[in-house]
C-alpha cells in the first residue's frame, strides 16, 4: 500500500505523527506546521521495511523534526525552518536531481548510506555521526559540515565554503573534500 500526498494538494503534517505501514511518496507539498519545537514526526517501522518516505514534491519542515529511518528517493527540495531538524536516521537514502536542503534548519545524518547521485547544494548545517555519504557527484555546504564518525566515498566532493569539523572518519574514492577559500577545515 501507499500513501501520496500531493497531486495539486498538500498534506499536512502534524506533530507527533508517525507512518510506519506501506510507502509515503509525496508529489505535492508536504507540510508540518504543528507542534511544539521538539515535537517529532516520524517516517519508518523498527521492526520491517515499512514507512518508506520518497519526496519528489516539496518538504515543508516550519517546526520541530522530522525523522527518516527506513529510507528513500528524493528528488524534491526540502525547506527547513528556523531551528528545524532533518534527521536521516535509518536505511539508505538517495538524493537525486532537486534534491535541495535550505533554510535556516539543520540536517543530522546518522548510521546511514545517502547516496548522491546528481549535483546538490544545501546552505544548512550537516551533522554527520556515521554511516556512509556516496558522493557519485558533487555535494555544496555552504554552512557547517560536521563529521563526527563515518565515511565518505565516492568519485565526487563534498565542498565546502563555510566550517568544516573533521573530528573522525575517513574519506575514500577518487573524490575530495574541498574547502574553499572562504571556508575553515578544523581537524580534531
Amino acid at each position: 500500500g501507499g500513501v501520496t500526498p500531493g497531486g495539486g494538494g498538500g498534506g499536512g503534517w502534524g506533530a507527533g505523527r508517525s507512518f510506519s505501514d506501506g510507502v509515503c511518496r509525496n508529489q505535492g507539498t508536504l507540510l508540518k506546521t504543528a507542534g511544539a519545537a521538539a515535537s517529532q514526526s516520524t517516517f519508518g517501522n523498527y521492526y520491517s521495511s515499512d514507512g518508506q518516505f520518497h519526496n519528489s514534491g516539496l518538504v515543508d519542515l516550519q517546526i520541530g523534526r522530522l525523522r527518516l529511518s527506513v529510507g528513500g528517493t528524493h528528488g524534491g527540495p526540502f525547506a527547513l525552518g528556523t531551528n528545524t531538524v532533518l534527521w536521516f536516521q535509518g536505511g539508505s537514502f538517495t538524493l537525486g536531481g532537486g534534491s535541495r536542503i535550505s533554510g535556516a534548519g539543520r540536517v543530522q545524518v546518522d548510521s546511514v548510506t545517502v547516496n548522491l547521485t546528481t549535483p546538490a547544494g544545501t546552505d544548512v548545517p550537516w551533522t554527520r555521526r556515521g554511516g556512509t555519504l556516496v558522493c557519485g557527484a558533487r555535494l555544496t555546504v555552504q554552512d557547517v559540515f560536521q563529521w563526527n564518525h563515518g565515511t565518505v566515498t565516492g568519485s565526487g566532493e563534498v565542498l565546502v565554503s563555510g566550517l568544516a569539523n573533521w573530528r573522525a572518519g575517513t574519506l575514500s574514492g577518487t573524490g575530495a573534500l574541498t574547502v574553499t577559500n572562504l571556508g575553515t577545515l578544523n581537524i580534531a
